[in-house]
């Protein structure tokens, strides 16, 4: 018989990074950090999910970050004459 192992961390102020292939999360206040390493590519999908399961204004704010990045990419290699 197979067993499983949950285990939960509430952190109430955190730092977090996505990675391909590992996530990393540290409290603001402590400084301890919880780190996982995944099989390379299995984020991407996850991220994926979050997206499309996202509530419409999460999505919005999305778009947004996302199209400003993009403009200031576009910007820079303006500035730069490549295109």
């Amino acid at each position: 018989m197979q067993t499983t192992q949950t285990t939960r961390h509430s952190i109430t102020s955190a730092e977090v990074e996505l990675h391909s292939s590992s996530i990393r999360a540290k409290c603001k206040q402590t400084g301890d950090v919880v780190e996982i390493d995944l099989p390379y590519g299995v984020v991407k999908p996850a991220i994926e999910q979050f997206l499309l399961s996202g509530w419409r204004g999460e999505k919005e704010e999305i778009i947004r970050i996302l199209t400003e990045n993009l403009r200031e990419i576009d910007a820079k290699a303006d500035a730069q004459g490549v295109s």
